[in-house]
């Protein structure tokens, strides 16, 4: 295992974390198209009920104006800033699990070499002579390798505020609601279940 931290998706690259497709809520962040015209203003919250109902989600209120976003305009969400709850633990927009064939194809795509995670993540790679993989990858492998980082927990945790970020702050698979699942690393106080209400706050890199 690669010793620079995030660069190693080892511990998570299993076909269990993968397959969890009907887990997450019904929202990708890897196919979102271009942010929509309409601003999101810093005070929009999302409602409980939303949040842990899927059927209601997105619901996202402006406290001027009510409005309702498409699932594009929630995924894109507030330039410069991340969501967090009442407590002021960061939190992550849900995303799908990559399908099989995805799965397939960052499997067979990381045989060939482990990927630089900061690099294909929308991040540059500040290390020189980096000894992980640089050539391009696909969209398909792109979003397995963006799911695979969301499910290692950030060591920032709750805490953490850069907008840029690619590890997980909440946990993505549902049978861990209300923090049932004591084995996960991402520990009961990072579960969606209870998180609200919500709010746009600016990062802080």
């Amino acid at each position: 295992m690669a010793s620079r931290s995030g660069q190693s998706v080892d511990r998570i690259s299993t076909a269990e974390t993968f397959r969890s497709t009907n887990e997450s809520p019904a929202l990708s962040e890897c196919h979102s198209p271009a942010q929509s015209p309409r601003q999101l203003t810093l005070l929009q919250q999302l409602s409980h009920e939303a949040l842990v109902d899927r059927s209601l989600y997105p619901v996202l209120l402006d406290p001027s104006t009510p409005l309702t976003p498409t699932r594009q305009e929630l995924a894109s969400g507030v330039p410069g800033h991340v969501l967090v709850d009442a407590r002021g633990h960061r939190l992550d927009l849900p995303m799908d699990a990559p399908t099989d064939e995805q799965f397939k194809k960052f499997q067979a795509r990381t045989a060939r070499g482990k990927l630089c995670t900061f690099l294909h993540l929308g991040r540059f790679c500040k290390t020189r002579n980096c000894g992980f993989d640089h050539n391009p990858i696909d969209a398909d492998v792109q979003c397995s390798l963006k799911y695979a980082m969301r499910s290692s927990p950030c060591a920032s945790k709750g805490a953490c505020r850069r907008v840029d970020c690619i590890f997980g702050h909440v946990c993505q698979k549902g049978r861990c609601a209300n923090g049932k699942a004591t084995s996960c690393p991402f520990g009961t106080a990072a579960h969606l279940a209870g998180m609200c209400p919500l709010t746009w706050v600016l990062s802080h890199g």
